[in-house]
């Protein structure tokens, strides 16, 4: 009787223990299941990453002088309107604009075309709101006017629209608030509530050209683009800071205030790039070799600033020439694979090793 009861106990531990056994593997199975479900959430996370920024800009350092030497292009071609062009304050899109093209959105890691709608005008310039949340575009209607703003959701939904100016709007900029727009045509410039568009203060005869203008970080000053180099304004009286003493009326560019708001950079039709103080004293400037002069043909277009300010890169006929910003030395000219044809603003539309670098 012992033993059978012993077998007993030990037939019915030996269940329960199988029991425990069985009751294990559900347990076994949820927890493989789990690291699956995690390593698929990871893989799907990594490949999303890749696509939205396979270059890894997104933490990319900026670039610096002892960089440029080894710049290399991202990806190839993508529609560059020769007009306008500006990123988006996150950095991940760039907006372009020009003539009857209307608007482009395309992501700024990929090159990829994200957004495009037409705009009821010819356009000049395109500009986020500090926010990223509108875009207002410049332009006209009819032969050389009037001029036209346009603000549109970052969607593409147009708010609003007013007519600015009896001719072209040239140049376009929000205010650092994002509640005013400064709008330039010829040698006139205007502010306009940005929500509204209702005129809050209208300059005549503002600068020789006029048709360019861009606001100080701060919002306390405008600058005008002229051949002889910039303009400036108090943006709240509208009185003069500083007037360019040029008197030429050739095709000029808009100007680009530094990120720290100290110095301003423009270029002009004729290939001359410089960079004033905020007061207009000269930093730097910086005259196309073959005549040693303003008087050339090397078309530029708006310089852009490097987020640490240390570097000026400028579109020109030849391609992309980048400057150290504190002294005006030619670092590097980037090329473009693109015929006779140079760049016509600044974003990477070479194709990987191909792109005719023109070390300097």
């Amino acid at each position: 009787m012992d033993c059978s009861k012993n077998r007993l106990s030990s037939g019915v531990d030996d269940p329960d223990m199988e029991v425990g056994s069985v009751r294990a593997r559900p347990r076994d199975v949820f927890g493989i299941s789990v690291l699956l479900t995690l390593l698929l959430a990871i893989l799907l996370a990594m490949w999303t990453v890749g696509l939205e920024d396979p270059h890894g800009l997104s933490h990319a350092t900026p670039v610096r002088a002892a960089d440029v030497p080894s710049l290399e292009p991202l990806y190839g071609a993508v529609q560059t309107p020769w007009r306008s062009l500006d990123w988006s304050p996150d950095g991940r899109q760039i907006a372009l604009t020009g003539e009857a093209d209307g608007v482009t959105i395309v992501e700024a890691a990929t090159g990829q075309v994200a957004a495009h709608w037409k705009v009821p005008a010819y356009t000049n310039v395109i500009r986020w709101s500090p926010d990223g949340s509108h875009l207002a575009v410049g332009g006209w209607t009819g032969i050389v006017g009037p001029g036209w703003v346009y603000v549109y959701t970052a969607e593409g939904f147009l708010e609003r629209s007013w007519e600015a100016h009896s001719r072209e709007v040239g140049g376009l900029a929000w205010a650092p608030n994002g509640t005013w727009l400064a709008t330039a045509a010829n040698a006139r410039f205007a502010i306009w509530e940005a929500g509204t568009g209702v005129l809050v203060r209208r300059v005549l005869n503002a600068s020789v050209w006029g048709e360019a203008a861009d606001w100080s970080p701060d919002g306390h000053y405008l600058a005008f683009d002229a051949v002889g180099g910039p303009s400036i304004y108090d943006a709240i009286t509208g009185g003069p800071v500083f007037i360019s003493p040029s008197k030429e009326t050739l095709d000029v560019r808009p100007p680009a205030w530094s990120h720290a708001g100290d110095r301003i950079a423009s270029s002009n039709l004729v290939g001359c790039t410089r960079v004033v103080t905020r007061d207009g004293t000269s930093v730097w400037s910086y005259d196309m070799p073959s005549s040693g002069s303003c008087d050339d043909t090397w078309f530029t277009r708006r310089p852009s600033w490097s987020p640490s300010d240390d570097l000026l890169a400028v579109p020109t006929s030849p391609g992309i020439r980048v400057f150290d910003a504190a002294t005006g030395t030619l670092l590097r000219v980037l090329a473009f694979p693109v015929g006779d044809y140079g760049p016509s603003t600044v974003i990477g539309n070479y194709a990987p090793g191909d792109s005719r670098d023109i070390d300097v």
